[in-house]
């Protein structure tokens, strides 16, 4: 019984026990089915040895991927579906992980099963900060619903594919997963959602106008169109015409698409809306509600567990207290972020916006040597990543910002020279910087904030030139 001590005495009644009033009954029962059952091992084994000695099989596994390619070819394909159709029921119910059971699914042609596996495997790969694999389960995702015909809904999931993407490959491999995933939609490269999904990648390789021109028409249609698109379709164009200093109208289009936000029911959303209307809000100076839309995407990210939107809402809430002048708490929030990328290559952008925002605090605060070599590894990395003009473009920037609080004023003058052309996006905060080096020179600067002040077309630009 349960209550008794097990000794090997026990042990040794009870098998034997069992070998007498048990198994003979059950043997006698199923004698056929065990005679089938040892004869199929049998036969099993011997093939295994002789696959063994032929080295086509080493242990468990083949000898050679391309013997297994070509073993793989050879079973047909309705057998192999079924095999892998099993396969993922034995698993899933043996409680697998879903990106161990997704694969199996999508290789049986079972759609829905594959989406939902897919789905959790993203989630699962989102709470550990796994971007690039979140990326690829989110395309399967949007695929096996376009198998489906639930093509609005795979669309969805490709914007978020595109996304995550962007920010632990960066802007080149977002593009190439846009193409790839419209060319597998059916639809027509006109359509609304195809639109947005190309917006956000145009958007995130630094080409803000032509974002604008994708997104816009779609937040400017008549009613019909899915809340969850026309969201995008304005978070597109509200960070985009930030990004080039028009940041009134910025504010203007995410406040556009509030109603939309409470309407969808997607998390990724969601937190996207958050983050781009706490980004929007901070560059025109409305700092009250910046931080309100900040903290409540930590929150929210906190309680859906996912990790680069946590980053990001830390990384806001780090600019905000610095552009209030608090800079040691604004070190704090940048630090706590930076401490969340277990991962920097699956953090690509989002890790080297984070650093060059913490450097340019801690050359605030007088800590040269720290912030000169976060600032210089983010110079060396950027080239390797493919990064997009606008964030080579800062980080020259930063650096000579950095030399400049020094005192170094001939290197932040050389940083100039040997960086990044100016681009129409960043001729404001060159200009600034240059402007800062001429007065710093004991020369006119008066020259070079005029032209700066006929250029910048924000608030911001003008008043961070104006104090100067």
């Amino acid at each position: 019984t349960s209550g008794e001590r097990t000794t090997p005495n026990t042990v040794d009644l009870s098998t034997a026990r069992l070998d007498r009033d048990v198994l003979p009954p059950l043997v006698n029962v199923q004698s056929e089915r065990v005679v089938k059952v040892r004869s199929a091992r049998t036969r099993l084994a011997q093939a295994w040895c002789e696959l063994e000695r032929a080295d086509v099989l080493q242990g468990t596994a083949f000898a050679h991927d391309l013997v297994h390619e070509a073993a793989r070819r050879a079973v047909p394909t309705v057998i192999a579906q079924h095999l892998h159709r099993s396969v993922a029921s034995h698993l899933e119910a043996a409680g697998a992980e879903p990106a161990r059971v997704a694969p199996h699914w999508w290789n049986g042609q079972k759609w829905e099963a594959a989406a939902r596996s897919f789905e959790d495997a993203a989630r699962g790969a989102a709470r550990v900060g796994r971007l690039s694999e979140q990326a690829e389960f989110l395309a399967y995702v949007a695929m096996a619903r376009f198998h489906l015909g639930q093509t609005d809904e795979g669309l969805a999931s490709a914007c978020d594919a595109v996304i995550s993407a962007a920010s632990s490959d960066g802007p080149a491999a977002a593009r190439r997963l846009c193409d790839r995933l419209a060319s597998t939609s059916g639809r027509d490269a006109a359509d609304p959602a195809l639109q947005v999904m190309l917006g956000f990648a145009l958007l995130l390789g630094g080409d803000y106008r032509a974002a604008l021109e994708a997104a816009r028409p779609v937040l400017d249609a008549p009613p019909g169109l899915p809340a969850s698109l026309r969201l995008d379709a304005g978070l597109v164009c509200a960070l985009a015409m930030t990004s080039v200093g028009e940041t009134a109208t910025g504010v203007e289009m995410v406040e556009r698409v509030a109603k939309e936000a409470e309407a969808v029911d997607r998390p990724a959303a969601l937190l996207r809306f958050h983050s781009i209307r706490c980004s929007t809000l901070l560059c025109h100076r409305r700092y009250a509600a910046a931080e309100q839309a900040a903290r409540h995407g930590l929150r929210l990210a906190r309680e859906t567990g996912v990790l680069d939107e946590e980053i990001s809402a830390l990384d806001n809430l780090g600019s905000l207290m610095e552009r209030r002048g608090d800079l040691k708490e604004a070190r704090v929030f940048l630090t706590q972020a930076r401490e969340l990328v277990c991962d920097r290559k699956s953090f690509a952008m989002l890790a080297r916006w984070n650093d060059l925002r913490l450097a340019m605090c801690l050359g605030g605060l007088g800590e040269f040597k720290e912030a000169l070599a976060i600032i210089q590894a983010v110079a060396l990395e950027l080239p390797q990543l493919g990064a997009d003009p606008g964030i080579q473009h800062a980080a020259v920037d930063t650096m000579a910002r950095i030399y400049l609080a020094m005192g170094q004023t001939a290197r932040a003058v050389q940083t100039l020279v040997d960086g990044q052309p100016e681009d129409e996006v960043r001729k404001a905060c060159r200009l600034e910087v240059r402007a800062a080096i001429a007065q710093a020179l004991g020369q006119d600067a008066r020259a070079l904030i005029d032209e700066g002040l006929g250029f910048a077309r924000s608030e911001e630009h003008t008043s961070e030139l104006q104090s100067h």
